[in-house]
């Protein structure tokens, strides 16, 4: 799939796969928005039912401008969106899940915050419905503050719209393991917290056993226990396995901020871009302390540790049960 050469304002890209039960359907809601897209972008990840044609089908008479690639071998959904969003030239670009329905007016609503605000990402608020777009109980605010959460840790594509330009250059430099949706959070976050968070609900988000993205579930106080013992269990997990994970998981982090001073150099003021460089500098530090386990390395990185902030002094704590501990 090439880059489109045409420069458009707004675009939505979708990814499908078997999606015939329900695509239809969101493309119509699409269609029908108050503010139209002025391409609309669909990366089939090798269905095998009638989706594909459906899409044709729903598009050919539409007059809306569309492009349907094919991928030669299974993507996977994040790597699908992100190959999308990669292929088309716009100022905004959406994210459409297969399965959703949008409110007519979202483009619209979002568009008009976005003429009001510097921010990068714009995240919106849904509403939980069962398959036949039943309302379900709780919105994804409500459901957030049960899990404990900030509206700001919520990664999920369906409910972005991003700059095109930014978003264009943190998905050629995502890493591997990242999905797209996430690390465009983590990067608008990480310049400035430039995500502006809008309480509306401006899609339905169908929830159903055959959905290929993530799924939400109700949070209670059980559920909360249980995120904190998986949590704990996991931890225990690494410390067993010992040094050689606990690196290539620090690797993957360095991976991560190596990419956002990339990013914070082209979108960022000099400050940020400072506080990437030291985070990275910290991180290697990390690595090589993981690595070779110098009493020496402990001692010139505890006191920077003891005058850091609680973060800091777990971090400490957890290299030094690493590197001193079982050495697999």
């Amino acid at each position: 799939m090439g880059t489109s050469l045409t420069a458009y304002d707004v675009a939505v890209v979708m990814a499908t796969f078997n999606g015939e039960a329900y695509v239809e359907e969101q493309l119509r809601s699409i269609l029908d928005q108050s503010r139209r897209p002025d391409i609309l972008v669909i990366s089939d990840d090798g269905s095998m039912d009638a989706t594909l044609r459906l899409c044709e089908a729903t598009l050919a008479q539409s007059g809306l401008p569309y492009n349907i690639e094919v991928n030669s071998h299974r993507l996977g959904y994040a790597e699908n969106f992100r190959q999308a969003a990669l292929s088309v030239n716009a100022n905004w670009i959406l994210f459409s899940d297969q399965d959703d329905s949008w409110m007519p007016d979202k483009i619209e609503t979002l568009l008009k915050q976005a003429s009001e605000s510097n921010a990068l990402v714009f995240v919106h608020d849904l509403e939980f419905c069962d398959e036949n777009l039943q309302p379900l109980e709780g919105t994804l605010e409500e459901r957030l503050a049960a899990a404990s959460k900030t509206p700001d840790s919520f990664e999920k594509g369906c409910c972005m719209m991003a700059r095109g330009d930014f978003t264009r250059f943190c998905l050629a430099l995502m890493p591997p393991g990242e999905s797209h949706d996430s690390w465009l959070s983590k990067a608008a976050l990480y310049i400035d917290r430039r995500v502006f968070l809008l309480g509306r609900r401006l899609i339905r988000h169908r929830v159903h056993s055959g959905q290929v993205s993530g799924r939400f579930t109700k949070f209670g106080r059980r559920e909360r226990r249980r995120t904190r013992q998986l949590k704990l269990k996991r931890f225990v997990a690494r410390l067993i396995a010992g040094r050689r994970r606990h690196v290539e998981s620090l690797r993957r982090a360095l991976q991560r901020h190596e990419a956002l001073i990339k990013i914070t150099e082209a979108f960022a003021d000099a400050s940020t871009q400072r506080r990437a460089e030291l985070d990275c500098e910290r991180l290697r530090r990390r690595v090589q302390l993981a690595e070779t386990g110098s009493l020496q390395q402990v001692r010139a990185y505890v006191p920077e540790i003891i005058r850091g902030t609680s973060v800091r002094r777990r971090e400490l704590i957890e290299d030094l049960l690493f590197t001193f501990g079982r050495k697999r």
